[in-house]
């Protein structure tokens, strides 16, 4: 049997269908260069120290793991590129009167070319469409929350700086009084015990700055790599002041007015799988409609040849689709139900958060109206009777000790206000919409 031009020529056409994609190399080497050059790509300042509301900006940019959520969208693209292309047809070839007649040159042929009128290419296409806004979707999602974290760290890395200084300060306060100290101890006005207990109080300060200062490092370390960037690089932070006035953060002291954005990323990535799975009904819906193939085609027999045609009908009778059907319809029923739960979530976070706020303002009042002013005044007493030849230093320690921790706790309490500030704000005005308006 020779092989037919046309033949030869559909043989020719389909071995380029046989070939695999080419592996994809993994670069585990070029990741540490990566993480060298990845700074000065986007422009970070190399003296100046990085904000938080630059840092906010650069996560998405920065750090990989964000990168690759956003490339979970790219799957879905590629199928969304081919998926209007009409079905591929089908060779059928009919041998049996050729074996039995001993004959290779007695062969029926026919090619049977489906009839894509059902729309199920376009139901295919809106679902892939959807899935890539889903993967966007759940990607700004992922940038939302780790923007949340971001910010947490942010405030403690602050407050352990804030802590560090404070702890070094009143080592250098405790230096004076210990001086006197001292004094009085050589001329045998007073005991060795009194002196300890200020050396005492005084190391026990330094100790509690290196906690501090570790503690910032680990902190550091760990905005580090929520934006990408590696261990003892050139960028700098910019520490969050914590001044007298909580205005220096807040802008506004009073609680932020509103609700729950709906435009929350987490809301709209709950709508986008909900779009998802109502895409997937109309898939399998479109599924069950009839799809006939008709076919054409030539073969030999008794010595001519003759033209064959057929038609293809699929007789929807038993299974008709129902199975695939029933079980979208009950995916997207989920999917309604988890985009309402994720509204009545987000609720429940507004007011966890404004009530975090609250609970750290109502905590924060009774230490600077009371507790703060009372330790400044009582330091300030004794130091004066000190000055004056009052032996009592346990009562100066006591003092000076009682106005750092009472700073210290104004400063936590400010640093949770302020956590729970921005957590109720992003809620309400979400930052990537608040660019988009910008």
């Amino acid at each position: 049997m020779r092989l037919r031009p046309s033949a030869l020529l559909l043989l020719v056409a389909a071995l380029p269908c046989c070939a695999a994609p080419p592996p994809r190399p993994v670069d585990l080497d070029g990741i540490a260069e990566r993480r060298d050059l990845r700074e000065n790509h986007v422009g970070i300042p190399a003296f100046d120290g990085l904000s938080l509301e630059v840092a906010r900006e650069l996560l998405p940019v920065l750090d990989p793991e964000l990168q690759l959520a956003f490339s979970r969208e790219l799957p879905a693209l590629a199928g969304r590129e081919h998926a209007g292309l009409w079905p591929d047809p089908t060779l059928n070839v009919d041998l049996a009167n050729a074996l039995s007649g001993g004959a290779l040159d007695e062969l029926d042929v026919l090619v049977q070319v489906p009839l894509a009128i059902a729309g199920r290419q376009q139901a295919l296409a809106n679902r892939l469409d959807a899935q890539a806004r889903l993967a966007v979707a759940r990607a700004e999602s992922q940038v939302f929350e780790r923007a949340r974290e971001l910010e947490a760290d942010w405030v403690a890395w602050s407050l352990a700086l804030a802590e560090e200084r404070s702890n070094r300060a009143l080592a250098e306060d405790l230096a004076g009084p210990l001086e006197r100290i001292e004094v009085l101890v050589e001329s045998g006005n007073l005991g060795t015990v009194e002196s300890g207990l200020l050396r005492l109080a005084r190391l026990d300060a330094e100790r509690r700055a290196v906690a501090a200062s570790q503690r910032a490092q680990d902190l550091e370390l760990r905005i580090l790599h929520s934006l990408g960037l590696r261990a003892r690089g050139r960028v700098a932070f910019e520490p969050l002041a914590f001044g007298g006035d909580p205005l220096t953060f807040g802008g506004d002291s009073g609680e932020p007015e509103g609700s729950v954005s709906r435009e929350l990323p987490e809301l709209i990535a709950a709508a986008a799988a909900l779009e998802v799975a109502d895409a997937a009904v109309q898939e399998a819906h479109r599924a069950r409609f009839v799809e006939p193939s008709l076919g054409a085609g030539a073969g030999r027999e008794g010595g001519g040849r003759r033209v064959l045609f057929g038609l293809q009908v699929p007789i929807p009778l038993w299974n008709r689709g129902l199975g695939a059907l029933a079980q979208a319809v009950a995916r997207r029923e989920v999917a309604a139900q988890t985009y309402e739960l994720a509204y009545e979530r987000a609720l429940e976070r507004e007011e966890r958060a404004r009530r975090a706020m609250r609970s750290a303002r109502g905590r924060r009042a009774p230490v600077e109206q009371g507790l703060l002013p009372l330790a400044l005044e009582q330091e300030s007493i004794l130091s004066e009777l000190l000055t004056l030849g009052d032996l009592r230093p346990f009562l100066l320690v006591d003092a000076m000790e009682r106005r750092q921790a009472a700073e210290l706790e104004r400063l936590q309490l400010l640093g949770e206000e302020l956590v729970a500030r921005m957590e109720l704000e992003a809620l309400q005005a979400p930052y990537g919409t608040n660019v988009e308006q910008e």
